[in-house]
């Protein structure tokens, strides 16, 4: 395994912190993975802060995960423009996955 990808169902990035620490130091890719809800509390600017939380931890790529299919493809994109501004602003450079991570764009085809 060279990725793990770390979790807390409560979204406390301090329960993260140590994972991503042992995946880094064991030299493995480490995901911060962001559990998608709706609350008062949550929404597009707590996720943002979450993620750049753990890229500060040292997490190779943010994740937003939505186990329960709640989230609409608007505030998907809203959260991702979202992280990427903020990420410009600090002065760090976007990473391209490798083409292995990449969405395939159609499936295959097969020879008929």
């Amino acid at each position: 395994m060279d990725i793990f990808r770390i979790f807390d169902a409560l979204n406390d990035p301090r329960n993260m912190e140590c994972a991503i620490k042992a995946a880094k130091a064991a030299g493995k890719k480490a995901h911060g993975v962001i559990c998608y809800t709706t609350s008062p509390v949550h929404n597009t600017k707590s996720f943002v802060n979450m993620g750049v939380e753990l890229e500060k931890m040292g997490a190779d790529a943010i994740v937003l995960k939505d186990m329960a299919g709640l989230i609409p493809p608007v505030a998907k994109k809203s959260s991702a423009d979202s992280k990427k501004k903020s990420k410009s602003q600090s002065g760090s450079t976007p990473t391209k996955p490798p083409d292995s991570a990449q969405p395939a764009t159609s499936p295959p085809s097969t020879p008929e």
